[in-house]
């Protein structure tokens, strides 16, 4: 199996890979020394595509097709690629590909920095989870659902999340607190209250904030 792509996905796939046992992990990147200095990275070249039948394919969205364009061809006709750009789908990918090559979504519901922790891959059929889960020894949460699902949620979750960090800066900025602070409290504690939101483990604190919300709702 071989990655493309050497990017914050890219790094934490082959992460999770090397975690779950893959002792060696085949890396395309154009910018061959980002990969060559890592451990446990074979750094592959486009004369050695044709020796590849399974892809993952972790490259943003607008690079996709100048790199098919160039480089389609050079991979076996049997070839499966596992596409994870969020903004494009199947009929977008498989009109980049050669009539026998096949592309799978594989779509990141979270993000890079936290996928090994708490990312999931979405695919769209049972068969291709299966496959994909099989491929990359079973290193990553996988569930199925649509492509489009997969957007829609992080779309919203994205949007959300970067509107309220900056309302966040915004408020914290207008009570004066230097920029060390600022950037303390929110790498420390968004991480912190989300996970404690999802498991239902909130300390007093944060319990105390939700009551008073609760009331202020109920006496409306």
């Amino acid at each position: 199996m071989l990655v493309v792509g050497f990017g914050k996905l890219g790094q934490a796939i082959v992460s999770a890979l090397h975690n779950h046992g893959v002792e060696e992990v085949k890396v395309y990147n154009r910018t061959v020394s980002k990969a060559a200095e890592v451990a446990g990275v074979a750094v592959v070249k486009p004369e050695q595509f044709s020796y590849e039948n399974q892809v993952i394919i972790a490259l943003p969205a607008h690079v996709y097709e100048p790199f098919f364009l160039k480089y389609a061809k050079a991979f076996p006709e049997d070839c499966q690629f596992f596409y994870t750009a969020t903004n494009l789908d199947f009929n977008d990918v498989s009109a980049l590909l050669t009539k026998q090559q096949r592309a799978t979504s594989v779509k990141l519901l979270g993000h890079a920095y936290t996928l090994e922790r708490a990312g999931t891959f979405v695919v769209s059929t049972e068969e291709d989870r299966r496959l994909f889960s099989s491929v990359t020894s079973g290193a990553f949460s996988t569930i199925v659902n649509t492509e489009s699902s997969v957007r829609m949620a992080n779309t919203i979750v994205t949007t959300e999340t970067l509107r309220a960090i900056v309302s966040i800066e915004q408020q914290l900025k207008a009570k004066h607190f230097d920029e060390q602070m600022i950037e303390r409290a929110i790498k420390s504690m968004i991480p912190g209250i989300v996970e404690a939101h999802v498991t239902d483990t909130h300390g007093g604190f944060a319990r105390s904030i939700m009551e008073r919300w609760e009331n202020e709702n109920d006496g409306k």
